[in-house]
């Protein structure tokens, strides 16, 4: 991992009324899939099951930073992750053709890596940058919470993520189409250190337009005033059972915060 990412470019990085309505099940059969997936993931090399088909060596995405995105990149290298690079995981699955990138793959030595407000900290994953500054009514906060885990809710955030998009690849889009899309915000512990769990779900209310590129690239995007995500902070409650109920029981619960207009462009190979 390169050690070029310093807290100074941390603190200063590159720069018709909805009704809310969300089927649960959708959403937690999302969640459920990419706990599933990355469960695969990390267990295959154990079984000696190879994951070349679902993570090749090069996957990249370009998450771009021009105006007037909201969901933007750290600035590091124009925006470009690469998979196996900088701890970036990036996996173009067979069969649903789903597409995700995420920021850091806390795994092996990439495995609690220290946020970019780590006291002390020099090298540190990298992170997408939430701009809340467009929310959507009837909500009207700018921060609609601590998504980087530096103890402050702020309206730009700087969050260890991953983007989901369920299908960009399938074989039926040919030339252009859409595909539903979704982010998962990783759990900062309070030392910095990044977690394998989510902590916050942005779900957003329109699929994202796909579009094939010549050389067979997609590009993925939500433009300004389409773009309202309901975002989601995730907790887990244990459920203690009286003596010989059975066992403690570990739920996990979504409470809405707010709906924002966070507009993206991916563009993903």
């Amino acid at each position: 991992m390169r050690g070029c990412f310093t807290n100074a470019a941390a603190t200063q990085p590159t720069k018709k009324k909805l009704t809310r309505k969300k089927n649960m099940q959708t959403i937690n059969k999302r969640r459920n899939l990419a706990f599933v997936v990355w469960i695969a993931i990390l267990t295959a090399p154990l079984l000696g099951v190879s994951t070349v088909s679902a993570q090749t060596a090069g996957n990249t995405g370009t998450v771009s930073d021009a105006a007037p995105n909201m969901v933007r990149s750290d600035g590091v290298d124009g925006g470009l992750y690469v998979d196996g690079d900088d701890c970036v995981s990036v996996e173009i699955l067979p069969g649903s053709g789903g597409y995700l990138l995420r920021t850091v793959a806390n795994m092996g030595v990439c495995k609690d890596q220290p946020s970019y407000w780590t006291p002390g900290a020099t090298v540190y994953h990298r992170w997408f940058t939430f701009d809340f500054g467009s929310p959507v009514p009837p909500t009207t906060s700018m921060t609609p919470g601590d998504l980087d885990g530096n103890g402050t809710a702020q309206q730009l955030e700087f969050a260890a993520a991953r983007f989901n998009f369920d299908g960009p690849f399938a074989k039926k889009i040919k030339t252009t189409g859409s595909t539903p899309v979704s982010i998962f915000v990783s759990k900062v512990n309070p030392d910095g250190t990044v977690t394998q769990d989510w902590a916050w779900d942005i779900e957003y209310l329109n699929p994202a337009t796909v579009v094939v590129n010549p050389d067979g690239s997609r590009t993925l995007s939500l433009a300004q005033g389409s773009a309202a995500a309901d975002v989601y902070a995730i907790t887990t409650v244990t459920l203690i059972r009286k003596s010989g109920h059975g066992p403690d029981r570990v739920i996990t619960q979504s409470k809405w915060v707010g709906t924002y207009d966070l507009p993206f462009s991916v563009t993903a190979q």
